[in-house]
């Protein structure tokens, strides 16, 4: 039997930010279950624990000039948009899992391998009215869940 395969986008799960801590208590947990294939695409993700984490881990940051250069064309790669598509293809997930920000994760609606992955999305969101440019993207997600 074929193991779904969940790649989780986070901040990386050794930082001590709210995401990152969500990140080291959720995945963890997950892998425990034994019913899935897990990774992390850790945003601030530190390149030399490739390898040493067990679970598939991979990491936004630049490593090379060349990637730096790429990096730091766009705010939005901080959050892995110049990096997503490449790992997606290497991963192949049956479901994306994001729990960010909107404005940090949105871009994911327009990936052209959007098709081939399930999106769950748990947005932290704490505005009202929500702008109407998120709903858009909620309604593109797979399902939605809420923080309690």
């Amino acid at each position: 039997m074929n193991k779904k395969r969940i790649l989780i986008l986070s901040e990386s799960h050794h930082l001590a930010s709210g995401f990152g801590t969500y990140a080291k208590q959720v995945i963890p947990r997950l892998v425990a279950t034994n019913k899935y294939e897990i990774a992390e695409f850790a945003s601030y993700g530190d390149p030399s624990r490739i390898g040493t984490i067990p679970w598939d881990y991979y990491n936004n940051m630049p490593t090379t000039d060349e990637e730096s250069k790429l990096f730091n064309s766009q705010p939005a790669n901080a959050f892995g948009i110049w990096r997503f598509n490449r790992v997606v293809l290497d991963f192949k997930p049956d479901v994306v899992v994001t729990y960010r920000d909107p404005w940090m994760d949105e871009w994911i609606k327009d990936s052209p391998l959007r098709k081939y992955f399930h999106w769950v999305w748990m947005p932290t969101v704490d505005s009202y009215p929500q702008k109407r440019k998120w709903l858009e993207t909620f309604k593109s997600c797979d399902a939605i869940l809420a923080y309690s």
